[in-house]
């Protein structure tokens, strides 16, 4: 690998109370064949251990180049990311979630060599992987917020493991921190279809592992407060880029299409047929596998499920619609 043909890179990792993920997430970035110039560990005020596990590894790996920002405050990922490039030395910015683990030391090559071939290029973006083995790791409701991610490859843009142009990145303003911030999610989306504008955006075969949590205290109000999040976050997205969005509109507007048409059970219950099927389509992953089937709480998920439709359509229309977070029902 000759040096003149490579790209100089800075790496950003944003950090927030991870210590189950951090140092694996770290490791793997240490054994890439392919050379970074630098590694921006940006703290958001965590109150566990996380930078003392961040200036461990910088102690033990000196041959890297990690500089760790402590910051005073909770920010949150895009905007960890955003102050990320603006210190960034390079040209080239890397971003990796702090739970992601790179899967082979081969993987930043494949994300990265692209970019050598094509100038017009502004940024790559990974496969990434969530496999059983992991999913098996997680307590009931957490897997019921995964169940649809399993052995699936999900191929997106969204700060998990991408290579950005940061002039690019910076001439957009990275991701939008006033049109979204810890009410409204979604801004990977946003920063995506603006950074479109730019240049192109090419899928490689680089593949990350997406850890997330193994704490083990995840309830079923976290999960449905996740999932009032995420309508949250689909309805404002759409408010603004529903006409750039194209086919992904259709995908949104599943569950609220849905909800609609089986209020026409009244005239004919075959309408009632696909929402009644529905959970079972859907979540097929909990209603098969033997690692969730023999567990009492199975029982509910088809309740909950078909409560979903009907929560999360009213939330998606409502911020679609309105631009604001309905005050009810707030909590589950």
């Amino acid at each position: 690998m000759k040096k003149n043909n490579l790209l100089k890179i800075s790496v950003i990792v944003p950090v927030y109370n991870v210590k189950y993920s951090l140092e694996n997430c770290l490791e793997s970035l240490k054994i890439q064949e392919y050379p970074i110039s630098e590694i921006l560990i940006i703290d958001n005020h965590s109150s566990d251990n996380s930078v003392e596990i961040a200036e461990q590894f910088k102690e033990k790996n000196k041959n890297l180049n990690i500089k760790i920002v402590k910051r005073k405050k909770t920010y949150g990922v895009s905007d960890s990311y955003n102050l990320g490039a603006k210190l960034a030395r390079e040209n080239y910015l890397v971003t990796i979630h702090s739970d992601g683990v790179i899967a082979t030391k081969h993987e930043l090559k494949k994300l990265v060599n692209p970019i050598l071939l094509d100038s017009s290029i502004v940024a790559t973006y990974p496969t990434g992987l969530h496999p059983r083995s992991l999913w098996l790791t997680y307590n009931f409701w957490q897997k019921c917020l995964f169940a649809r991610d399993i052995d699936q490859k999900s191929i997106a843009i969204n700060g998990l493991f991408d290579c950005y142009k940061k002039e690019a990145f910076l001439r957009i303003g990275g991701y939008d921190q006033n049109k979204f911030s810890n009410i409204f999610g979604s801004e990977d989306a946003d920063m995506s279809i603006r950074l479109g504008r730019e240049g192109k955006l090419v899928a490689t075969t680089a593949e990350i592992i997406h850890q997330h949590s193994f704490e083990g205290r995840y309830t079923y109000r976290n999960w449905i407060s996740r999932r009032r999040f995420l309508a949250i976050s689909y309805g404002h997205l759409m408010r603004i880029h529903a006409w750039s969005m194209k086919k992904d509109v259709v995908i949104y507007f599943i569950k609220p299409m849905l909800a609609l048409s089986s209020l026409l059970g009244f005239i004919n219950l075959l309408f009632l047929v696909p929402l009644l099927l529905f959970p079972f389509f859907y979540m097929s992953r909990m209603f098969t596998d033997s690692a969730t089937l023999k567990d009492p709480r199975i029982v509910t998920l088809p309740f909950l499920l078909l409560f979903l439709v009907y929560y999360e359509s009213f939330l998606t229309i409502y911020v679609m619609l309105f631009n604001k977070v309905p005050k009810w029902p707030s909590v589950i």
